[in-house]
């Protein structure tokens, strides 16, 4: 497993924070990745926009458990309705690696309120 450290810039007036962000890549069927760099102000939700997929001996339709937390966050998930759904800290489920990759491009971190300061999303993925 190969990992990949970004950072999420906070800034609150004249202060600033830096979330770091792990990209996580598992050579084999599948392959996440985030965008390297995002910037949130305090208590404002940020779409952390995760590429999920599956490669050339992976079929779209294969089924795939997914577990991305955090420490001082609330992870949301979009429902079918586009209504945010509130996971807390872990977000686990099992789905298609179509329907995961929907899902986890709308994957939604939410700093708990008035947090200023380090945290760390991780997201792991593995074939069923």
């Amino acid at each position: 497993r190969h990992r990949g450290r970004d950072a999420v810039t906070v800034r609150l007036g004249q202060e600033r924070a830096s979330i770091p962000i792990y990209v996580l890549r598992r050579p084999g069927a599948l392959s996440l990745a985030s965008s390297p760099f995002l910037t949130s102000a305090v208590n404002t939700p940020l779409r952390l926009d995760i590429a999920f997929g599956g490669r050339a001996e992976a079929r779209d339709s294969d089924g795939v458990e997914v577990r991305a937390a955090c420490g001082r966050c609330v992870l949301s998930l979009f429902s079918t309705a586009g209504e945010p759904q509130e996971f807390g800290k872990v977000v686990s489920f099992t789905a298609s690696i179509e329907r995961a990759a929907a899902l986890l491009a709308n994957l939604t971190y939410m700093p708990e309120p008035g947090f200023v300061g380090m945290d760390e999303v991780s997201v792991a993925a593995k074939t069923l």
